[in-house]
């Protein structure tokens, strides 16, 4: 657990909060240069906008010279972190640390308002983000997606941690102090940011920022009726600011929503140890298959998935709510792997145009068969795993902690997508006898399905065999 920001015991009151929060938004409205057209909800843990609005109309802007970006790091710690070794990632970490450096300053700080804000967030909303679970909470996870990203996110927070301290920990141990500059804090300084912080495009180019007040809009996946942007303000508009924005029309005293900032469900999990199950962010389980080199035809097929701009190794996300349709636009592929030698004259170059049509449809009973197995072998596999995660029974004085909830939230819902794939695919498999398959497709398509006539029989030899069937055989 984070050790507390604060010098109080406890986690802060309401009002406590609510006072910290107005704060922030006093010492912007004193700032040259920021428009504010939110205040506190009657929570004190969000805003709603002042007066009725059109779309796109302003509703915060903030200067960036107020806001902790990675070029106001760069100036008030000077450091360089890419020539640390720290690559792309180094501007998000020059954010942790200034957030942190702030902190340390206390009351010297000019941004002193925004630290204490952010600290009343963490103590008021302790963190789920799965980078500060424990060994015993993470193991909750055992078997889902989930559990090797944890452990990545956690181990990426170490590795960072360990670099900044064999680098710029140990060149400036006057400013980076190990009271101040902990790994503890470090991590709530991280999650904080992941929680409040949002993605802007800078002048230096696109980034992670803390924006004072938008760091206090509430975030969802449904609802949105605000977003952010970077613009510019001023006479000669030279000002760079961050703004939130109407997205539709509200009216006084509606509450200000943005959508969270997560590429997928598993991303929110992660970073925010929230699990969304509606909108873009509906949870979903992630299939992964492969063409292996001890498939015969492993060359014909990397061609043909090449030709698709596809790649040898596939994942294929099946969201929670539109299963079948996740399962349709993954058959293909798969029909394509489980080919053998029964259907392989499919993969002539005569036919290298239109293969993939035909693994859109129903190749061969064989093929088919095989599909349905590979695909429930698959989820089984995962299932299996999934059985006794965060699904362990609760000890005699033990209580149902919050994050053990998340992560059977999270586990089950897993494992509802993966039994509905199984459900899908066994349905698959009983129906293999009434689908039509590839040659009583061509067959179909050549009007060679229909009875035979007189006028079609060559010689007394060869009864009941049509004209073109020879042909057929020899190029098909």
């Amino acid at each position: 657990m984070v050790a507390r920001m604060t010098a109080q015991s406890g986690a802060p009151s309401a009002a406590q909060t609510a006072q910290k929060h107005e704060q922030v938004l006093r010492w912007l409205k004193a700032e040259k240069g920021v428009t504010t057209g939110a205040s506190l909800n009657k929570a004190g843990v969000g805003l709603v906008v002042d007066e009725a609005l059109r779309p796109e109309q302003d509703i915060l802007s903030v200067p960036l010279t107020l806001c902790i970006t990675p070029s106001s790091a760069r100036k008030a710690l000077s450091v360089d972190l890419e020539r640390e070794g720290f690559g792309s990632g180094s501007g998000r970490v020059l954010v942790v640390l200034q957030i942190l450096y702030e902190r340390a300053l206390g009351r010297k700080s000019d941004k002193h308002a925004l630290i204490e804000s952010l600290v009343c967030l963490h103590d008021t909303n302790s963190s789920n983000a799965l980078a500060l679970w424990n060994d015993g909470e993470i193991a909750w996870l055992k078997g889902s997606s989930a559990y090797g990203e944890a452990k990545a996110e956690r181990d990426g927070l170490q590795q960072e941690f360990a670099l900044l301290k064999e680098t710029v920990f140990s060149r400036k141990p006057e400013v980076f102090t190990e009271q101040d500059f902990s790994f503890e804090l470090y991590q709530w300084a991280s999650s904080a940011l992941d929680a409040m912080g949002f993605t802007l495009t800078l002048p230096e180019g696109t980034g992670l920022a803390l924006v004072p007040a938008l760091h206090l809009v509430s975030q969802a996946e449904t609802g949105i009726n605000c977003s952010k942007r970077v613009g510019r303000q001023g006479l000669f508009r030279t000002t760079p600011v961050a703004s939130l924005v109407s997205s539709t029309r509200l009216e006084k005293g509606d509450p200000l929503v943005v959508a969270y900032e997560a590429s997928d469900a598993l991303e929110l999990f992660v970073k925010r140890g929230v699990v969304a199950n509606s909108g873009a962010l509906r949870q979903a389980v992630v299939l992964d298959f492969s063409l292996t080199d001890m498939d015969p035809f492993v060359d014909d097929k990397l061609d043909i998935v090449e030709q698709r701009g596809m790649q040898r190794d596939m994942l294929f996300t099946i969201a929670r709510d539109d299963v079948e349709q996740g399962v349709q636009e993954m058959i293909p592929f798969v029909r394509l792997m489980c080919l053998n030698v029964l259907d392989a004259y499919l993969l002539e170059a005569v036919f290298r145009s239109d293969v993939w049509g035909f693994m859109e449809l129903p190749v061969s009973r064989t093929n088919e068969e095989l599909v349905c197995e590979s695909v429930i072998a698959c989820c089984q596999a995962r299932l299996d795993d999934l059985c006794a995660a965060g699904g362990a029974a609760l000890t005699e004085n033990e209580t149902q902690s919050e994050r053990r909830a998340l992560a059977q939230q999270w586990v089950s819902g897993e494992k509802e997508v993966l039994e509905k794939i199984v459900a899908v695919m066994q349905e698959a498999e009983d129906s293999l006898d009434t689908l039509e398959y590839y040659q009583e497709r061509r067959l179909r398509d050549l009007d060679l399905l229909r009875p035979v006539d007189e006028s079609e029989i060559v010689d007394s030899g060869t009864a009941g065999v049509r004209r073109g069937t020879e042909a057929f055989d020899q190029y098909y």
